[in-house]
């Protein structure tokens, strides 16, 4: 139901029907044409017919019809014959009822050329000619040699004009379809573009070489991509700039720390001032993955190894599985930054999760395509409505902010921030009481050769 709904809402389908409904229009207006067409032509034919048959069937000295002949004629042609001459009469085929018919006389401009040179060069071989139609039927009518001579054929015409039409229709369609694909292609770029636009890959641009106003409007798409790109630009380089503005202060406030004498005052201050610290850093970090002169430390890292190591050094404690070491499992990473990453999902996965039911999980896994790194926990869950925007800079679902619920929204923006620097996806999913499933994609796998082989 919903695909049937997508294709009728669709611009090409209405497109479609409105072309059909104009070519049937069309091909109705070419039916009578070609009828016109195809009457004329059986017309000329039929006079010709006439005349030569004639000529082949009553003999010119004697006046005798060949009967036999004029039987397998009308046979193989489907004609209709009659011979009528005073008392006398012959006929073959549909019988030809004189007082149903109507004949008038054929203009000279519609006899053929070589029937009129023929009638002026023997007198008894043409005299008249007449024509009528009735019930689908064409008849001829000439006098000659003492004898009426009546001709009469059935043309199929509807056929004949059925082929042509349906020929022409499907021709029309065809080149209609053609044409409609041809003037809405960019669309399919547009479409494409602003998806990646609305992703977040403000880098994107349409490709339409066209001065018509799709062409216009892609131009149009391109200039605003490139007016977002620049306030985010800006934006990035006024968070660079506070966070090293803000440096300096704070490395002087951390040593005016220690002159504190109190040493619980000492110590609550001091951790005060190594969370802003390490606030200042995440956002400079964020920030710097995106801008345009940004580079990452690429080499093969085995992405086990790097979950170890990071396990060791920061997560002793916490109960969660170390995944087996591999050689099989080396992608191009920067693997600081990418142990960034883990640092921080691991610390969210931990903070939202009861570690007296149930520790949080990493795992990951190196195929054909890349990288799949997945961290889930079984914590509250994250609400639908907040879903689209955990990876927002200094958003946090709880609006409260307590600090012992979150920390300052950067977590998950950072993470965003080292994936797509990795030309890599991350994906969330959450379920509320159930948990959470961060899975990172990253590509590039490398093959590792072993040293023993």
């Amino acid at each position: 139901m919903n695909f049937i709904l997508k294709i009728s809402g669709s611009l090409s389908f209405r497109l479609m029907i409105m072309f059909m409904v104009g070519g049937y229009a069309l091909t109705e207006l070419m039916q009578v044409a070609l009828r016109a067409k195809v009457g004329d032509q059986i017309e000329q034919n039929t006079f010709r017919d006439a005349m030569f048959y004639f000529d082949l069937l009553v003999d010119g000295g004697s006046g005798r019809i060949d009967e036999e002949l004029a039987t397998l004629v009308a046979n193989e042609r489907g004609f209709d014959i009659l011979l009528v001459r005073g008392e006398s009469m012959w006929s073959v085929g549909e019988p030809i009822i004189l007082r149903h018919f109507d004949f008038n006389a054929v203009d000279q401009d519609e006899i053929p050329a070589p029937i009129l040179r023929g009638g002026r060069r023997a007198n008894d071989s043409f005299r008249t000619l007449e024509k009528a139609w009735h019930n689908g039927r064409f008849l001829v009518r000439t006098q000659s040699r003492g004898y009426n001579f009546i001709l009469g054929f059935r043309p199929n015409i509807a056929d004949q004009v059925q082929l042509w039409s349906i020929v022409s229709l499907i021709g029309l369609l065809a080149l209609l379809f053609l044409t409609t694909r041809w003037l809405f292609k960019p669309l399919e770029n547009i479409s494409d573009v602003v998806f990646k636009i609305g992703k977040g890959n403000f880098r994107s641009r349409t490709n339409i070489k066209r001065n018509d106003e799709l062409g216009v409007l892609g131009a149009e798409i391109n200039q605003m991509a490139d007016d977002i790109e620049g306030m985010l630009e800006a934006k990035r380089d006024l968070f660079l700039a506070i966070s090293h503005e803000l440096r300096t202060p704070v490395t002087r406030a951390r040593v005016a720390v220690e002159l504190i004498e109190d040493d619980v005052q000492r110590e609550a201050v001091a951790a005060d001032m190594k969370e802003m610290d390490s606030l200042i850093s995440d956002l400079a970090e964020a920030e710097s993955m995106l801008t345009r002169h940004s580079t990452l430390n690429r080499e093969p890292q085995s992405i086990s190894q790097l979950i170890i190591a990071e396990l060791n050094e920061y997560f002793v404690d916490s109960g969660i599985a170390s995944p087996e070491p591999s050689n099989d499992d080396y992608v191009l990473l920067d693997g600081m930054r990418i142990r960034l990453l883990l640092r921080n999902l691991l610390k969210n996965a931990l903070r939202h999760t009861d570690l007296k039911q149930k520790r949080p999980t990493v795992s990951a896994a190196v195929g054909k395509e890349g990288l799949i790194l997945e961290v889930k926990d079984s914590g509250e869950g994250i609400d639908a409505q907040h879903l689209g925007r955990v990876t927002e800079a200094f958003y946090r679902p709880d609006a409260s902010r307590q600090r012992k619920t979150g920390g300052f929204g950067l977590g998950l923006y950072l993470c965003r921030n080292i994936v797509a620097a990795h030309r890599g996806t991350m994906t969330i999913e959450s379920e509320p009481d159930k948990g959470t499933s961060v899975t990172v994609n990253i590509p590039h796998k490398v093959v590792i050769e072993d040293e023993d082989t």
